[in-house]
């Protein structure tokens, strides 16, 4: 589904997108800018054209509330290393409803135990979609993630995230030589910005042996998102990714760092 340049969602186009479609399969916030899907939006749209709803929370689960976000989709999908703040290895599919079974068939077939005189796989939830050995040091992270996060609060999370961006995007605002992706809408704690005088991998170097902050560089497994943004030729951002544990001095020690590099360059 296009996008403009700040990430807002073209909903005619995804009109006429979902018509014949069967799936319509969206990023709840977007890995490289942050920008959150106009979600009610979408799952209207989905309905109307009975068409199933996969929501991919791997940026959103554990970082935002998600309270209401079943009643708008049909199925969620997430990752456990990111928000939920596992290790890595382990995901989940979320399913509305039992329709799910008559919808999709698994990928793999065998080994669950709980049906073990039968030749095929259960027909039942969740055991249709789960084969094998379970990654259950992975889950046992999970567990602890989760009850971290239970006793933070989700709203918590987001509001103290939420609140670094805004002062990153205050610190950053008006540095020569440096560009900030901004967005429109709802956001994440994510943040895109660029110092074009320097390749992005000394950047990155830079900010990681001199001042030992750690970003990620590059277009991020999501080229439509660098497109939309204007990054692709340049070849990426850099992300800047403030966390539950990321404090207010560290944004601003980060913010200071930036600026020494995007004034030095700027000086020769």
């Amino acid at each position: 589904i296009p996008c403009d340049s700040m990430h807002a969602v073209d909903l005619n186009s995804a009109k006429e997108m979902l018509k014949g479609a069967k799936l319509l399969a969206c990023a709840h916030i977007n890995n490289v800018s942050g920008a959150m899907i106009p979600l009610e939006d979408l799952s209207a749209l989905a309905k109307a054209h009975n068409v199933a709803f996969l929501l991919d929370g791997a940026q959103s689960v554990g970082c935002v509330e998600m309270k209401e976000v079943m009643s708008q989709v049909d199925f969620l999908a997430l990752s456990a290393h990111k928000g939920l703040l596992a290790p890595m290895g382990v995901g989940a599919l979320v399913i509305a409803d039992d329709f799910a079974i008559e919808r999709i068939e698994p990928l793999v077939f065998g080994g669950t135990g709980s049906l073990s005189e039968e030749e095929i796989q259960p027909l039942f939830l969740p055991d249709r979609f789960e084969s094998g050995t379970p990654n259950m040091h992975g889950i046992a992270g999970l567990q602890a993630g989760l009850e971290w996060i239970k006793k933070q609060g989700v709203e918590n999370i987001h509001r103290h995230e939420l609140d670094l961006r805004e002062q990153l995007l205050e610190g950053l605002s008006g540095i020569p030589n440096l560009k900030v992706y901004r967005t429109k809408g709802r956001s994440s704690g994510t943040l895109s910005v660029d110092i074009p005088n320097y390749t992005l991998s000394e950047i990155g170097e830079i900010l990681d042996s001199q001042y030992g902050i750690c970003v990620r560089v590059g277009l991020h497994c999501s080229p439509s998102s660098h497109k939309s943004l204007g990054s692709f030729e340049r070849g990426g951002t850099i992300r800047l990714s403030p966390g539950a544990f990321t404090t207010k001095e560290e944004i601003d020690f980060t913010i200071n760092a930036l600026r020494d590099i995007a004034e030095h360059r700027g000086q020769k």
